[in-house]
């Protein structure tokens, strides 16, 4: 599990979590003693959730969710003579349900689309012997909401009723978005670890009846964390 929490910038407290857990897994002999090499099936949990100010105008460049999520992936660790480690681990998911921001779709508290799609993930990492880390992410999400209103109903005109009972997704159409994330960190004693990073995120939105929203923007953060 990895989380981030954001308390400065007028950014939303909850800046991502990230969960993965393992339903089944089998360990692949190698040669070396050094190495280690592992496959299975696994569960997600990914969220990630931002506020820009664009013109002093505040908006939610991105935010996705995907909540029931279940893929294959493997996982590789290698340790050098002088106890570095290198670990390289590769996920595919297909998402069964998901959820990502919309630039549309507003009903009641409800700015957000519901859909279905896949993922896919690449994680890298050095950890060095003097209590050091390197790491490197790379992510990429696709949700599809398949089922929206018609362009020609006024949502505006409808009471509170009949607004959480339209049988929809959302704005119909997909998103995509692509996180990657470059991190360094320093464990201190006592389980803390002073952590500098710099993440790209790339969300584009495309709708069936609107036309195309993308955002890209750059983060750079420095923050205190805490192993459990």
């Amino acid at each position: 599990m990895d989380a981030s929490l954001n308390f400065f910038s007028k950014q939303p407290v909850v800046g991502s979590v990230n969960v993965v857990g393992q339903l089944w897994g089998k360990n692949i002999p190698l040669k070396s003693e050094k190495s280690t090499l592992h496959w299975g099936i696994f569960q997600h949990f990914d969220y990630y959730d931002s506020n820009t100010v664009l013109e002093r105008q505040q908006v939610n460049s991105y935010r996705i969710a995907e909540a029931a999520v279940l893929g294959v992936g493997g996982q590789y660790r290698r340790t050098s003579k002088c106890n570095t480690q290198f670990f390289l681990s590769s996920y595919l998911n297909g998402i069964l349900l998901g959820g990502s921001i919309t630039d549309h779709y507003r009903v009641i508290d409800r700015d957000y689309n519901l859909g279905s799609g896949f993922s896919s993930k690449l994680h890298a990492g050095l950890l060095f012997k003097n209590n050091a880390g390197l790491y490197l992410k790379f992510e990429d999400y696709r949700l599809f909401t398949w089922k929206g209103y018609s362009p020609d109903m006024n949502l505006s005109q409808l009471n509170d009723y009949e607004r959480l009972n339209l049988n929809i997704q959302g704005d119909k159409g997909n998103t995509k978005l692509t996180v990657l994330n470059l991190k360094f960190n320093y464990y201190l004693r006592k389980r803390y670890v002073l952590s500098v990073e710099t993440s790209y995120y790339s969300r584009s939105s495309f709708y069936d009846y609107f036309p195309q929203v993308k955002y890209q923007i750059v983060e750079s953060k420095i923050g205190i964390g805490y192993l459990l």
